[in-house]
């Protein structure tokens, strides 16, 4: 079964990288888009207009400056001169300064509407783009709940995925520019097949050929040999991992079966005795790389839940 949904979900992921981005570069969406923001744009340009008819009104036209909108005193539409500004008298130069102040609080109160404005323009194109990736999305995985309807883990898994896809719908976007060059020595960060990565299904352990309970001989019973590891991969000089990285041990293929042991070689290691003892008697398997354990800092790695396990140990060795 596990690997019939490795299959599954490889077979998902493939149709939505195909079918989605299509969609998004279709004339339909394009009016989708436009049509949803149809509202917003009439009303952002009825305030500019307003705002900039009482400016016209007080006698100042709106001018962008870097740190906002500035009022600038007009005459016959033009900037007022300086000399014509300084042979005002100083009552018309306190009214046009009180005109200029209520002028600036409309501004800055226009200013916060059309912010406003803004993040519901931002909103109403993301509803669009979730329904849109919903549109091709939701049908397959809706297949998918049915046929692992006796599993209903693998059921809400599946609607996890699905929530996860439409809430990150711009990987599926298509990309404007042309991807830059990556560093020779690096991985390119924005590889595509990374952003997925975290929909596949990591096989860490198949039994399916076994006949009857599993036996595994470990020769080697060193730590990660047992528990599993987490690797890494280099990426512009730092280290990241996805789940398609964690590995099994020795632990894992014995689980629900036998695992034979040499008790010198395991004696020998004393993190791999002691770890071996508590996770039999938690009956609990975690894998967690040791680096992780004697830290004296947190770091930021996966955390992979424990494994219920029931397994046998077998110690052979001399007398």
């Amino acid at each position: 079964m596990m690997r019939i949904l490795l299959r599954d979900m490889e077979e998902l992921v493939g149709t939505c990288r195909r079918e989605i981005p299509r969609a998004f570069e279709s004339d339909d969406y394009t009016h989708r888009v436009e049509d949803a923001l149809k509202e917003v744009q009439a009303q952002t340009k009825t305030m500019t207009d307003e705002l900039d008819q009482r400016a016209e009104e007080a006698g100042f036209a709106l001018r962008p400056t870097q740190t906002g909108i500035t009022p600038v005193p007009i005459a016959d539409g033009q900037p007022i001169p300086a000399e014509q500004f300084a042979a005002m008298s100083k009552e018309e130069i306190d009214g046009m300064r009180e005109r200029a102040e209520k002028l600036q609080h409309d501004v800055g109160h226009t200013t916060t509407e059309l912010k406003r404005l803004g993040k519901v323009a931002v909103e109403q194109a993301r509803d669009v783009d979730t329904e849109v990736v919903r549109f091709t999305l939701t049908p397959i995985v809706d297949e998918l709940q049915t046929k692992y309807a006796e599993f209903p883990e693998v059921v809400e898994y599946l609607g996890r995925v699905e929530a996860d896809m439409a809430e990150r719908q711009e990987i599926f976007k298509p990309a404007e520019d042309a991807a830059p060059q990556p560093i020779p020595g690096f991985t390119d960060r924005a590889n595509p097949d990374e952003l997925f990565a975290s929909y596949r299904v990591n096989d860490v352990v198949d039994n399916s050929a076994c006949v009857g309970a599993p036996v595994v001989f470990e020769h080697s019973p060193t730590y990660y040999n047992l528990f599993g590891r987490i690797e890494y991969r280099a990426q512009a000089g730092t280290f990241n991992t996805d789940l398609t990285m964690i590995r099994c041990g020795s632990l894992h293929r014995a689980n629900g079966g036998y695992l034979v042991l040499q008790a010198r070689d395991l004696l020998g290691s004393s993190l791999s005795w002691e770890t071996l003892k508590r996770t039999l008697r938690s009956r609990e398997l975690q894998i967690e790389n040791i680096g992780e354990q004697f830290s004296a800092l947190p770091s930021a790695t996966l955390r992979p839940q424990p494994i219920p396990i029931n397994v046998r140990i077998i110690l052979v060795g001399t007398p």
